[in-house]
């Protein structure tokens, strides 16, 4: 429940995945095509398919070896990979399992703890700090309320609720100073995870980011938030490629990332599918789902005559998709709200 669920009535955790089911592709054919290469240059490195893992907290309620399991499928698989803060293992001992990292960050209302935190994450050698911006406090989310889900201890307090947890610890004032804030006090790229307003969007250009990740929390933060997939044209057109551009929430297919470049995504994060590989045969099942991914990636990609990303990128907002309007009232249940 607490990796599946979403805040509130979890309209927004709903919608998220039919956000893909509603867009129809169409194929060209005859393009005697008969391989594909998915390589993806990222932060100064190349990767086998645009898919990154995006941060997940509490990896260790699925496997004894938590997240450094997940880091080191990652890495044989040539996958990027974003660290929670809230991993349930120290950043420096999963920066042991892979060297291709990056460090998803909250900001706690202790300033030092955030300096030093900062200092562990360069110290450690991640590429880049991801700055979640969407959660100035935690929203409700009834399956954990339900299941009274508590940390067992933590390094700041006596055992609570992950909510009144985060809610007590986590900066609840955030606002674009502490972007400055953050761009003064490391030399790492810095990403701004939660961005769903193309105004946002320009903003944080402005700011000196390296990139932004489209996203609403995967559904768990503000219930009935619009899609991530329906912005991101509006997104990708307000900034016209200043910065990279990365989407999640419910991309669990290899068509939906497809989709997703073909509206301007530059890669993908996924967050909760390499989980359940995790839960059900720990680094080998991670492995096992992106080795999933990227052969229906491939296959999608050839199906629509495409050979590589260059080639979607190209295509992006042109008729090589239709895009109908999101959730409009059909008999078709895949795109009824």
């Amino acid at each position: 429940d607490f990796i599946f669920g979403g805040a509130g009535d979890e309209i927004t955790l709903e919608r998220n995945a039919l956000s893909y089911n509603c867009i129809e592709l169409i194929p060209r054919v005859l393009t005697g095509i008969s391989s594909v290469n998915s390589q993806f240059s990222f932060l100064g490195d190349n990767f086998s398919a645009p898919i990154i893992i995006a941060p997940t907290a509490f990896h260790k309620l699925l496997n004894v070896n938590g997240e450094l399991a997940t880091a080191a499928a990652a890495a044989n698989k040539k996958c990027a990979m974003i660290v929670s803060t809230m991993s349930s293992m120290s950043l420096e001992d999963i920066a042991q399992s892979n060297n291709a990292l990056l460090f998803q960050l909250y900001l706690f209302k202790d300033k030092q703890y955030n300096l030093e935190l900062i200092q562990r994450i360069e110290a450690a050698g991640y590429k880049a700090i991801v700055l979640t911006v969407d959660m100035p406090i935690m929203a409700k989310r009834y399956r954990d309320i339900k299941n009274q889900l508590q940390f067992p201890h933590t390094t700041k307090g006596s055992q609570s609720s992950v909510r009144d947890f985060t809610n007590q610890q986590f900066k609840d004032d955030l606002s674009w100073q502490d972007v400055k804030w953050l761009r003064n006090h490391t030399n790492l790229p810095i990403f701004l995870k939660g961005i769903l307003s193309p105004v946002d969007a320009t903003i944080a250009v402005s700011h000196n980011v390296q990139g932004i990740i489209v996203s609403n929390h995967g559904g768990r933060q503000l219930d009935t938030a619009v899609s991530p997939l329906a912005v991101l044209p509006e997104i990708t057109k307000a900034i016209n490629k200043q910065v990279t551009v990365l989407v999640d929430g419910s991309i669990c297919k290899g068509v939906d990332i497809v989709k997703a470049l073909l509206l301007g995504a530059d890669g993908v994060c996924i967050g909760r599918p390499p989980l359940w590989g995790l839960a059900v045969d720990g680094q080998k099942g991670v492995e096992k789902v992106l080795d999933i991914l990227s052969s229906e990636f491939h296959e999608v990609m050839r199906l629509m005559g495409f050979s590589n990303l260059n080639e979607i990128r190209q295509a992006a907002h042109s008729n090589c998709l239709m895009r109908p309007n999101f959730f409009k009232q059909s008999k078709d249940r895949a795109c009824h709200n």
